[in-house]
């Protein structure tokens, strides 16, 4: 019985009502499939309940919303509230970052266009450092040309991941509208809710740059930063 894998299972629950009103939870016959009209003060592992509300759940497991990891697959349809609502931790279930990881890992390409996205924004930064306050014609075409060189290495990393519009989670330099809501009303964020089984349930979670936060060591890039030996 699918149901033994659940301590308790809400059918119906009609979001996002959930989330906004104070309804209270109905069982539903699992001979009949109709909805008993009896108060429900306890959630039992083995019935099935209906309607309800987060402020309900939250009541009646005696939890507080702090206490809570809310999971769901859309940002606005499922977390949003939740959070604001509720104080409650949200976790995102994003299908697509297991594609994109999957591709990150298998590409060499990727790998190689993201590190020398890297050595080139640091040069970059290391170069108008010595050039100083005054800039002339040479400078300015050389600034223009590791531009255009960023930009297209970073157009190759993007056409890995997706030929079309590249990583869900930017748009250019900069965070797609969809990864800078994420970061807003998400917690943290998986490819599936499987992912989880491989952590303790007193798991610590800190951010640490995403899916795309590679670690790396380049000699090269360690040369340019000042490490003499580097390259020895």
């Amino acid at each position: 019985d699918w149901r033994e894998l659940f301590e308790v299972v809400i059918v119906g629950a009609n979001k996002p009502g959930f989330y906004t009103e104070k309804r209270p939870f109905r069982e539903v016959s699992s001979r009949t499939g109709r909805i008993k009209f009896k108060p429900i003060d306890a959630l039992e592992d083995d019935c099935v309940y209906t309607q309800g509300s987060i402020q309900e759940l939250l009541r009646i497991t005696k939890t507080p919303g702090n206490k809570v990891l809310y999971l769901g697959d859309s940002v606005f349809a499922d977390l949003v509230e939740a959070r604001r609502l509720c104080g409650i931790s949200t976790g995102a279930i994003i299908s697509e970052v297991r594609e994109e990881m999957e591709k990150q890992k298998g590409s060499a390409m990727w790998r190689y266009a993201r590190l020398t996205t890297h050595v080139l924004q640091h040069s970059f930064r290391l170069i108008q450092e010595e050039m100083g306050l005054t800039r002339n014609e040479d400078d300015k075409d050389l600034l223009d040309s590791l531009e255009a060189e960023v930009s297209r290495w970073r157009d190759i990393q993007e056409h890995v991941i997706n030929a079309n519009f590249g990583s869900i989670f930017r748009a250019g330099t900069a965070l797609s509208k969809f990864a800078s809501s994420m970061k807003r009303h998400a917690d943290l964020y998986m490819s599936s809710v499987d992912n989880l089984r491989f952590y303790s349930v007193e798991q610590r979670f800190y951010p640490d740059g995403g899916h795309e936060s590679v670690p790396f060591i380049d000699p090269l890039l360690d040369y340019i930063i000042g490490d003499d030996d580097a390259l020895t």
